[in-house]
């Protein structure tokens, strides 16, 4: 993650009880999700199923009482937390939180590099070379800062930023002021980094995606939180950000995590996460993250998770 190294390290999942195309056209359209559904409604206005459910939220009785909990985490939570989810099967959007807030996006933005080379390579722009494949490797594995910073100046360097926003519709996506326009000054929203992952499971080819899809589930150690938590009964796969950045003059955390889980990669998560200054840690943001997906999916919190700085 830029100029900071911290290993993360999550331990492995403990058996928990049951709960409850590349596209070689440059125009080609952005596939958008319909249908956004808010945090559940208060209690006064939430409507009841036939079953006797609370699915104000409009995503059943099984999703009903983790989309509340998950919901009372982020309100919970010391700053800004926002979480977006997309069932990409129904087109549906939950999201809860401050989901508009701008958060810087860590290393999730490496996402947009990752897609911006193998599309390229695939129109015959640009040649993707043994060496950058490998690059894509480590991003994936272990949040490669290195190889980022090459893909950065081989695909465009500060122009990317257009690119992300107009054609991986990362539409509020922007470059922090007071700053070099870089990779790793970037904040975003949580539905940008949703519109990102929907668009490289939907718009890649069938070989890079697979080769995406397959990276973000066989990760190293240090991104086995976030998005990873929901269990690996879901298969879920992730990309982790995690850094101390600075706003209104002082220095914090925050922590990201985008990826997807279920059948086919049905269900496309982003969870970011702000914490004001004394109250924040890579621990917290990691562990609050993680429970969030395992709440998510059913799981038991708190979320197993070992975390070390070195």
């Amino acid at each position: 993650m830029r100029t900071r190294v911290f290993a993360v390290v999550v331990a492995a999942f403990a058996l928990l009880a049951p709960a409850a195309c590349s596209s070689g056209n440059a125009d080609a359209p952005v596939a958008r999700a319909s249908g956004v559904s808010t945090a559940p409604a208060p209690a006064a206005e939430a409507s009841a199923s036939p079953s006797g459910c609370d699915d104000s939220a409009g995503w059943g009785c099984e999703w009903a009482p983790r989309l509340a909990a998950a919901s009372a985490i982020a309100e919970n939570a010391p700053g800004q937390l926002g979480v977006v989810v997309l069932d990409r099967r129904t087109g549906d959007r939950w999201q809860t939180g401050d989901v508009d807030h701008l958060f810087w996006t860590g290393s999730t933005i490496k996402l947009g590099l990752v897609a911006t080379a193998l599309e390229q390579s695939r129109t015959g722009a640009r040649h993707l070379s043994d060496t950058d494949t490998q690059r894509i490797g480590d991003i994936l594995a272990f949040s490669s800062d290195d190889a980022a910073d090459a893909l950065w100046r081989e695909y465009g360097r500060a122009e990317l930023l257009t690119r992300f926003r107009s054609r991986y519709g990362m539409s509020r996506a922007t470059y922090v002021n007071g700053f070099d326009k870089y990779w790793g000054f970037v904040k975003c929203t949580p539905g940008d980094l949703v519109t990102l992952m929907n668009y490289i499971l939907e718009n890649l080819g069938p070989a890079d995606r697979d080769f995406v899809v397959t990276g973000m589930r066989q990760t190293d150690d240090i991104q086995h939180w976030g998005v990873w938590s929901a269990g690996p009964d879901v298969d879920p796969g992730n990309k982790n950000g995690w850094s101390v950045e600075k706003d209104d003059g002082q220095e914090h955390w925050l922590t990201s995590s985008v990826g997807f889980a279920g059948d086919d990669e049905r269900y496309v998560i982003a969870e970011m996460y702000s914490m004001p200054p004394g109250q924040d840690s890579l621990e917290k943001g990691a562990h609050t993250l993680s429970d969030l997906s395992a709440t998510l999916f059913g799981k038991a919190t708190p979320a197993p998770a070992e975390i070390r700085a070195s």
